[in-house]
């Protein structure tokens, strides 16, 4: 692990303890994915915490965490993903990795790296080489911003 990623990773873990110690959220416990059921297997890195303390984001390599269209005879594994720690509520912000269905090998990008997220956790930035922009041909990564408060 990088210097600078092993930094990234202290702070986020030290707003999230902050975050949970703080009075107002007085009862909360850790995020955890044990609400999901039992067919999550993977694992999540590259985390950021919400200035309000409601979203965390991560991204994930984990299969079967959300349901992910893909292509006939492919399947995708992990993505960008913001879990609402007061409801619960999961949603997907960038799609995962695509892997032949046949063979298991990776066809394609996938997932979103370097999360951000507003102080309310409507927006998500992020980087992918996924070219969610059809216009964008080069396959060199791009940064996105999500607004998750619209399909």
């Amino acid at each position: 692990m990088t210097g600078t990623r092993l930094l990234r990773t202290a702070i986020v873990a030290a707003a999230a303890s902050a975050a949970l110690a703080s009075p107002a959220l007085a009862g909360w416990s850790a995020p955890s994915l044990a609400s999901f059921n039992g067919s999550v297997q993977g694992s999540g890195f590259e985390t950021a915490l919400s200035g309000d303390g409601r979203h965390v984001v991560f991204t994930s390599a984990a299969y079967g965490l959300l349901p992910q269209p893909a292509p006939p005879g492919t399947y995708r594994v992990g993505g960008l993903v913001r879990r609402d720690l007061v409801t619960g509520a999961v949603d997907l912000v960038a799609p995962g990795r695509l892997f032949d269905a046949t063979t298991n090998d990776p066809v394609g990008g996938g997932g979103g790296s370097t999360p951000s997220v507003s102080a309310d956790g409507s927006r998500v930035a992020f980087v992918t080489r996924d070219g969610l922009d059809p216009a964008d041909v080069n396959g060199r990564p791009d940064v996105y911003v999500r607004d998750m408060m619209k399909p």
